[in-house]
């Protein structure tokens, strides 16, 4: 690492102040470790991902996602495909990559290994769908993709619940949709090569790419 941005969501987590204050002391370690580095707050999604294709673009060779899962998901849109190093420092609500890279989830602890890691290619999930306005659409993900109850419980989860109550709105959230959420069953075929056989009436399906999401999902998908 020698040139690298600091992609902040100053809408991710709680504790805004205390977050800032956290990034002044990751930037000063990165000083200390003689890396040229500078923090950009994204105003929105396709900001993140602008501003990470930016920083590949002006010679960065790390672009540091400041957040949480949601925010390296942005991130990502404007990095796939570069060889620039994806970093995380866990600052966001869940931090299931985090969780499953082994991360320190505090922020000073998690430069620290950032900065004596070494670098790894993992393969991105891709998706291809078309977006609300019935244009085409490809999003990658580096954690899961959900189609039924769970992608509609992330679509309604409101931001400032989860500022003010942490994990436990994604808990509160799913228990609602449990009990009044009405379940609508789809079509799902299998390609060779993947366990099972064309399924209807299914009304969730993930796509996994991770094991650990912390918390009581720490094992949603062993292995």
């Amino acid at each position: 690492m020698r040139k690298a941005v600091l992609l902040y969501n100053a809408r991710s987590g709680g504790r805004r102040k205390q977050r800032e204050n956290d990034l002044r002391d990751v930037l000063k370690i990165l000083a200390e470790a003689g890396v040229q580095a500078n923090l950009v707050r994204t105003q929105s999604s396709f900001d993140a991902a602008e501003q990470a294709r930016k920083a590949i673009l002006d010679g960065c060779d790390t672009v540091l996602a400041c957040g949480g899962d949601g925010t390296v998901h942005d991130v990502l849109q404007g990095m796939a495909g570069s060889q620039v190093a994806l970093g995380v420092i866990p600052i966001g609500t869940a931090n299931a990559l985090a969780h499953d890279l082994g991360i320190p989830l505090e922020p000073r602890r998690a430069i620290r290994a950032l900065l004596s890691a070494g670098t790894r290619r993992i393969a991105l999930g891709q998706a291809s769908v078309r977006g609300f306005d019935g244009q085409p659409l490809t999003r990658y993900f580096t954690v899961a993709l959900g189609i039924g109850v769970d992608a509609h419980l992330f679509y309604k989860l409101n931001a400032g619940s989860k500022r003010r109550l942490g994990m436990a709105a994604y808990y509160a959230k799913a228990w609602h949709l449990w009990f009044t959420h009405r379940m609508q069953p789809f079509h799902v075929e299998l390609p060779e090569g993947i366990a099972g056989t064309p399924q209807t009436g299914v009304t969730e399906l993930l796509a996994v790419r991770i094991r650990n999401f912390g918390g009581v999902l720490r094992e949603l998908a062993p292995g």
